[in-house]
């Protein structure tokens, strides 16, 4: 018997708006071949902002705390497991906006 397993495919949005209004209010990829995902957010210069786990969770452009972060660019760091176990890491600039509802 043999295993196929599909490659792993992350799309990453780079600009996300948590402004409350159920529109594009989490950074959050859309996910091919994928069973785990961690989503490990910085800041500017380098600080952890927060990290966090789930298919279906993404950030809420929230610190750790639980506090909202300012607008700006942040760096992200994803760590997926396809369902072969391989790990699969991208990284890149995600823009909060708090537009106004």
């Amino acid at each position: 018997m043999i295993d196929i397993f599909p490659e792993p495919i992350i799309i990453t949005p780079n600009v996300f708006t948590p402004n409350g209004d159920n529109n594009n209010d989490l950074f959050l990829s859309d996910l091919q071949g994928v069973k785990e995902i961690k989503y490990t957010i910085y800041n500017r210069w380098g600080n952890l902002i927060r990290e966090v786990e789930g298919l279906t969770s993404g950030w809420d452009g929230k610190n750790k705390g639980g506090n909202e972060v300012e607008d700006g660019v942040y760096y992200y760091i994803i760590t997926a497991t396809a369902y072969d176990d391989v790990i699969k890491e991208t990284s890149g600039f995600v823009q909060l906006i708090r537009a106004p509802k």
